[in-house]
C-alpha cells in the first residue's frame, strides 16, 4: 500500500483498509479459509470491533509508511507529514 493508497482509504474506504491489513497478516497455516472482502466486512461489523480494528490498521500503516501527524497545541490534527 502507498501512502497516497492509505489517504484515500481512511477517507473514503475504512474497510478497504482493514482488508488489507486482514490480508498482508494473515497466515494459510494458522488461520481458516481466507475471507472475501464482503464476507470479512460483514464479519467485523457483526463482532463490534471495527473501530478498534481500525485505529489498529492506522497505527501499523502509519508505523509502516513512516507517516506522522502534526497535532496543534489543543491535540487537534493539523494534517499528515
Amino acid at each position: 500500500m502507498t501512502k497516497e493508497q492509505y489517504f484515500h482509504n481512511v477517507q473514503h474506504n475504512q474497510g478497504q483498509l482493514l482488508y488489507n491489513m486482514y490480508r498482508e497478516k494473515f497466515d494459510e497455516k494458522k488461520h481458516g479459509p481466507l475471507l472475501q472482502p464482503n464476507e470479512f466486512i460483514m464479519y467485523i461489523q457483526m463482532s463490534g470491533m471495527m473501530p478498534t480494528a481500525f485505529e489498529t490498521a492506522c497505527k501499523y500503516y502509519e508505523h509502516k509508511l513512516g507517516i506522522n501527524k502534526l497535532f496543534d497545541k489543543d491535540g487537534k490534527l493539523i494534517k499528515f507529514i
